[in-house]
């Protein structure tokens, strides 16, 4: 890993104070700051950055779960002086049944679809966060056990698809994100979802 990779602290300061660059809603940032990790769960950086680049590190040391919505920040580029932008898109929202963990023939059909969206994205910095996630039903140990199996099991058709492995970050979040009531099954099935977002910087306006 590059030296300048490990500016984390200052960069992640940067991030959350400058007026320059615009923060994502107050959400995606609690999201950030309070994201469970598993011991066993060592995701791989997803940017590789220069210190002056302090978003672009940020984004490569905080835990994000950008499910709700696409978000695009803005800062400015040093050596354009034009407006860069990072943006947050979320491709697609997988839904899984009970205890599942295998990827199904229709599951892996919405994955083709994001990945050639990636694919075809312009963006000069490419990483691919998938965030995982599980219903009430267990305990919290249960819960993250399986989000985090869900969330391996995206990441390695991903990889297995031809997306480079060092560009995907996995997050566990197990059940303590829900995004609809627990006390229904559709509910619990909404719940039971991994999502996949594109995260991808350039001068300008995305093309995604």
């Amino acid at each position: 890993m590059p030296k300048t990779t490990a500016i984390i602290v200052s960069a992640i300061c940067s991030l959350l104070t400058s007026t320059a660059f615009a923060i994502p809603e107050s959400s995606l940032l609690n999201a950030a700051l309070n994201t469970p990790v598993n011991k066993h769960q060592d995701p791989a950086p997803i940017i590789e950055a220069s210190a002056d680049q302090p978003a672009a590190l940020a984004l490569n040391s905080i835990n994000v779960d950008v499910s709700a919505s696409n978000k695009v920040a803005y800062k400015k580029d040093k050596s354009t002086n034009r407006p860069a932008t990072i943006a947050f898109v979320l491709l697609t929202n997988i839904s899984f049944d009970g205890e599942q963990v295998k990827l199904s023939a229709k599951q892996t059909d919405t994955i083709d679809k994001a990945i050639a969206r990636i694919q075809h994205s312009s963006g000069e910095q490419k990483s691919i966060l998938v965030t995982a996630h599980a219903d009430d039903n267990g305990d919290d140990a249960q819960n993250l056990q399986l989000s985090h199996a869900r969330a391996i099991s995206v990441a390695n058709y991903l990889k297995k698809q031809g997306i480079v492995e060092n560009v995907i970050r996995t997050h566990s979040f197990g059940r303590s994100q829900p995004r609809n009531e627990n006390w229904t099954e559709s509910g619990r099935q909404f719940n039971r979802r991994v999502s996949i977002t594109l995260i991808q910087s350039q001068t300008g306006t995305p093309s995604i």
